[in-house]
């Protein structure tokens, strides 16, 4: 699992519907420094979209908490 910490480029915008889009960096989950606050559930398959987009991987993930 991963753990993201950093995030570039933020932006959200609303319509009729929210998107949020952003640059994410992490690193592998370490038990023993990393503590979860709120768990995740499922990663919904519902507009879940991962496509290579030049040199970079642009991912679509919609989280049920």
């Amino acid at each position: 699992m991963l753990i993201f910490n950093k995030f570039t480029n933020a932006k959200v915008k609303k319509n009729k519907k929210y998107f949020f889009s952003c640059y994410a960096y992490g690193e592998k989950i370490d038990v023993k420094r990393h503590q979860s606050l709120v768990d995740v559930k499922a990663v919904t398959m519902h507009l879940f979209e991962v496509k290579k987009q030049g040199k970079y991987w642009k991912a679509r993930v919609v989280l049920d908490v």
